[in-house]
């Protein structure tokens, strides 16, 4: 049997460090074995979601402060890239105009200088668009990264979902065929009525559920659809 199956038998909880268990209910009163299941229900049920959050945060939040990080440094660059452009296109304009004095003039070394000095700011404002276009990059695979993960997380924990999930199905049959099993056994007991009628009837194998109608009737439904079979 595994861990969480077994919350449905041991009704406590591990607390991780700075979490609050959840209240137990107080144990006097006639309705306390049936607080007790309903608690012990529910706190399996937000263990199983837990585990499976959990596991995916465990695997997810560091890639998502990487992807943070990288779509932060892309969206820096790209300010600078649009920040710097119109500065490097003037003074390339002015890089042009010396460069065809100096061609003019016959220094030919002034204007290939001239030439380099510009095509190196052109270089660098492409380099700061490549480093940009590089972070995006890596971001997205990373936000892919972290959308595999769900599927991966879910066929690593579905297991020990199912198994928790039957169990608790299971057991809710068990307490069913018991409780009307001992309900005839003790009619037997009783010894019937001189009469020979029953006092206990079909209809209260029905009432042992949610009745189709009524105030109950959404868990009725909900009950035909989860043990309606699987075809």
């Amino acid at each position: 049997m595994s861990e969480l199956t077994m919350k449905i038998e041991d009704t406590s909880v591990e607390v991780s460090e700075g979490e609050s268990a959840p209240e137990q209910p107080e144990q006097d009163g006639e309705a306390t074995n049936l607080e007790v299941a309903e608690w012990a229900l529910e706190e399996l049920g937000d263990t199983l979601i837990d585990q499976l959050y959990g596991t995916l945060n465990a695997l997810n939040e560091p890639l998502i402060a990487k992807a943070e990080e990288q779509e932060s440094e892309a969206q820096t660059l790209r300010e600078s890239y649009g920040s710097l452009k119109p500065r490097v296109e003037a003074q390339q304009r002015m890089l042009s105009a010396e460069r065809d004095k100096a061609v003019a003039e016959g220094r030919d070394g002034d204007a290939e200088a001239r030439r380099q000095e510009s095509a190196a700011l052109e270089q660098n404002l492409r380099n700061i668009l490549a480093q940009a276009s590089a972070c995006e990059q890596s971001a997205q695979e990373l936000r892919g990264e972290i959308q595999a993960n769900y599927s991966k997380v879910f066929k690593q924990t579905y297991q020990q979902i199912q198994e928790s999930t039957v169990a608790v199905a299971i057991a809710l049959a068990q307490l069913l065929d018991k409780v009307w099993d001992r309900v005839l056994r003790f009619e037997v007991e009783s010894g019937l009525p001189s009469n020979g009628q029953s006092f206990v009837n079909p209809l209260h194998k029905l009432e042992l559920t949610p009745d189709e109608k009524g105030p109950e009737a959404p868990y009725f439904i909900s009950l035909r659809r989860w043990f309606g079979g699987r075809r």
